[in-house]
């Protein structure tokens, strides 16, 4: 609707506003169906809104959203290990020796207390560390007592494995005995499912459970 003049018909001027608006409507629903900012229409006289787009593109979309996924996983991880009361979460340890295990003195093994074996090993699992470990054996009858300390840089972990000698009873049980550093105050238990003393080097794995 528009007026032929500005006050000769006793009505209001027409002439800026007529279809636009309706335009700017339309501009204004499209741009939030699409997610654009819409800013508040300018102060000149054809009343149009100003659009101001600025849509997330692709690129920093998929950034955002994996910063936001690593957020999450670094809290899920913080809460698992820190948290007291979780459920236990799953350990394996996977090493490989210096060399063969030590012979001791009758080539049954040291039964003393001493070193038996060193190597390197990894976690695995809910940890992700990897180190140095070292083996003192102990016999007492049938009865084989392995203390593994565990070296990362991040603490020391101490397991103790018990093994019966003789017939075999399944995968010797290990439990935590010691822990530091960052590891300290977990506990975890588990199996030796693999023991290869006989190999030249030694290889050995764990798997079990850990919590705090």
């Amino acid at each position: 609707m528009v007026c032929c003049a500005e006050g000769l018909c006793g009505a209001p001027r027409w002439v800026e506003i007529g279809r636009r608006p309706r335009r700017a409507l339309s501009v204004y629903l499209e741009s939030r169906r699409r997610n654009t900012r819409v800013e508040s229409p300018s102060k000149k006289a054809d009343h149009g809104a100003v659009i101001a787009t600025a849509p997330l593109g692709r690129g920093r979309a998929r950034w955002f959203r994996g910063f936001v996924a690593g957020c999450v996983l670094v809290v899920a991880f913080g809460v698992i290990i820190e948290s007291p009361g979780r459920a236990p979460v799953r350990l394996t340890v996977k090493g490989i020796g210096d060399g063969p295990v030590a012979p001791g003195p009758n080539n049954s093994g040291v039964t003393d207390g001493g070193v038996a074996g060193t190597g390197g090993f990894r976690f695995g699992g809910v940890l992700n560390d990897a180190g140095r470990y070292t083996d003192y054996r102990t016999v007492t009858g049938q009865l084989a007592t392995v203390r593994k300390v565990l070296v990362t840089p991040e603490g020391t972990i101490t397991m103790t494995v018990t093994i019966h000698l003789g017939p075999s009873e399944g995968s010797p049980p290990w439990t935590i005995t010691e822990a530091t550093g960052a590891y300290a105050g977990m506990r975890g238990k588990g199996t030796l499912t693999v023991d290869n003393y006989q190999g030249d080097p030694y290889t050995f794995a764990m798997t079990g459970t850990i919590s705090r």
